[in-house]
C-alpha cells in the first residue's frame, strides 16, 4: 500500500484488513509538530531565536544575560547547520558560544 501525505493507514484488527484513509487536520498537525525547520526571523527577540535553535538541534542554550536575550534579531538562519547559526550569531551580538554535549553556553 502507497499511503500519501495527508494520509494514514489503519489496520482492523477483527477483520484483518488494511485500509488506507484521510488523516484528520489535527493528526497531520501532531504528525509534524517540532519538525519545521523555517529559521526565518524578523525583529523577534533573541531569546525566541535561542528557543528555535533548541528545539531544531534537540539542545539547551543557557544564558545569564536578560539583556541581550531582550535583543532584536531579523535574520534568516533556515537550512544552516549548529555552528553556522552560532558563529552568526556570535558575529551580530559579539558573544561566544561554548558547546558541551547538548548544552551551550552563551558568553560575552
Amino acid at each position: 500500500m502507497v499511503v500519501l501525505p495527508n494520509e494514514k493507514a489503519v489496520y482492523e484488527a477483527k477483520k484483518q484488513i488494511l485500509q488506507k484513509e484521510e488523516a484528520t487536520k489535527v493528526e497531520q498537525a501532531s504528525l509534524i509538530a517540532g519538525t519545521e525547520y523555517n529559521m526565518m526571523f524578523n525583529n523577534v527577540p533573541l531569546s525566541d531565536v535561542l528557543t528555535r535553535i533548541e528545539t531544531k538541534f534537540n539542545v539547551e542554550v543557557h544564558c545569564s544575560d536578560k539583556q541581550l536575550l531582550k535583543q532584536r534579531v531579523t535574520a534568516d538562519f533556515t537550512d544552516q547547520s549548529l555552528d553556522n547559526t552560532l558563529d552568526m550569531l556570535g558575529q551580530l551580538f559579539s558573544v561566544t558560544f561554548s558547546q558541551s554535549g547538548n548544552n551551550i553556553k552563551v558568553k560575552k
